[in-house]
């Protein structure tokens, strides 16, 4: 993703869609870590 597009999109956001953005994102970080942990997992048994 292009950084400068975030800001433009943060820029033209209300609060509301911010917070409710940020929450979802926070989500996602989440299931980003859990995929992260189950790609070690199987690399590890794979060597």
């Amino acid at each position: 993703m292009d950084p400068k597009t975030v800001e433009q999109d943060l820029k033209e956001l209300d609060e509301k869609e911010l917070l409710s953005n940020w929450k979802n994102h926070k989500l996602s970080k989440f299931w980003y870590v859990a995929a992260f942990l189950v790609f070690i997992v199987i690399f590890y048994y794979m060597f």
